[in-house]
């Protein structure tokens, strides 16, 4: 009997072991699962996120691509605009003092001539920054330009021929008067408009 018991304190010793050893192995391989569970969630939740960075990323460019065009065309609008003003500024100066010229004294040929020279020069670069402008303007600029084209195709009724004149001079003040005019107010709600937008 002896023999038995140790025999049988073996057996419930090694099932006792294999018992404990089963439920550690069992729990280690369980959590085990759990873990690798969690690094494949985390693995989806990270490819997730990569998706989702990469969406906002081409949505942010796009924006910053859209917001980077208006405001370019905006500063492209302003400098086309500043420039005509300033060229016809320049024309519109020009033009007093010649007609001032004009009506105090009887100018020289090459006086006149000089002064022929430069509204020529003045009026062409004024027609280019006219021209210019047309390429960024709304409607109610192009407007304004296309009354000032009208207006300067008047035909020249001097007396001399289409040379300088007072008349022809006044004509062409009251011209670029008007365009300055006629041109802030139409450009000041073109580019107030597309500010606001």
């Amino acid at each position: 009997m002896a023999l038995d018991w140790t025999a049988e304190l073996a057996r419930t010793g090694l099932t006792a072991a294999a018992a404990l050893l089963a439920s550690f192995l069992g729990a280690k391989w369980a959590e085990s699962r759990k873990l690798q569970a969690r690094f494949e969630k985390l693995d989806k939740i990270r490819e997730e996120m990569r998706e989702v960075t990469r969406v906002q990323e081409e949505i942010k460019r796009q924006l910053q691509g859209g917001e980077w065009n208006r405001q370019t065309l905006w500063k492209q609008r302003l400098d086309s605009y500043t420039q005509l003003l300033r060229v016809s500024t320049d024309y519109l100066d020009r033009c007093y003092a010649v007609r001032s010229s004009l009506r105090s004294a009887a100018p020289s040929q090459s006086d006149l001539r000089a002064s022929g020279d430069e509204l020529h020069r003045l009026r062409a670069e004024t027609f280019k920054a006219l021209t210019v402008v047309e390429i960024f303007c709304d409607g109610d600029v192009l407007t304004t330009l296309r009354g000032f084209f009208e207006s300067t195709r008047e035909p020249v009724d001097d007396k001399k021929g289409g040379s300088i004149s007072v008349a022809s001079i006044s004509r062409e003040i009251d011209a670029l008067r008007e365009l300055q005019v006629s041109f802030v107010a139409a450009a000041r709600g073109q580019l107030k408009g597309s500010i606001d937008s």
